[in-house]
């Protein structure tokens, strides 16, 4: 019940010339292949070519993350279990043959999704993110593009108002 995508990401595949990811690819891209949960139909009209059952939307995926390497540090949003949570935008459509497919559309193909990121809110007990919320999550409201966006360094929305 899943779609395969094959996506690469933009990585820093060295820190100070230390080697800091094992998937690095040419010109710092490392190869992913996410599944996405994609909706089939809706009021009985195919809204998906790649349609398979389940009509859901699956954003938000996992990558396994390497937190440190010989005991040195390489990524800065490591958590436990060494996983970091990103958001991904995908592709809609908002209406077929001037048949609405999207309940979220808005201008220009644009779906507004609000998503959490994981972010360390305190460090040493000093306060690092004024947007926190309870569980290190930061709300941020986005509006996705007819592209594929990838919060490569969540790190980077910190200080940006939203």
């Amino acid at each position: 019940n899943k779609v395969k995508r094959t996506v690469y990401f933009i990585v820093q595949c060295t820190r100070h010339g230390i080697p800091v990811n094992n998937n690095c690819h040419s010109n710092n891209k490392v190869k992913r292949t996410v599944y996405f949960i994609v909706q089939c139909t809706r009021h009985g009209i195919p809204v998906n070519n790649n349609c398979h059952s389940n009509n859901k939307l699956e954003r938000t995926v996992y990558f396994i993350v390497q937190c440190t390497r010989h005991g040195i540090p390489v990524n800065n949003n490591c958590h436990s279990n060494n996983k970091l949570e990103r958001t991904v935008y995908f592709i809609v459509q908002c209406n077929r043959h001037g048949i609405p497919v999207n309940n979220n559309c808005h201008s220009n193909n644009k779906v507004k999704r609000t998503v959490y990121f994981i972010v360390q809110c305190t460090r040493h007990g000093i306060p690092v993110n004024k947007n926190c919320h309870s569980n290190n999550k930061v709300e941020r409201t986005k509006n996705g593009l007819l592209y594929w966006m990838f919060l490569d360094n969540v790190s980077q929305f910190r200080n940006r108002k939203v």
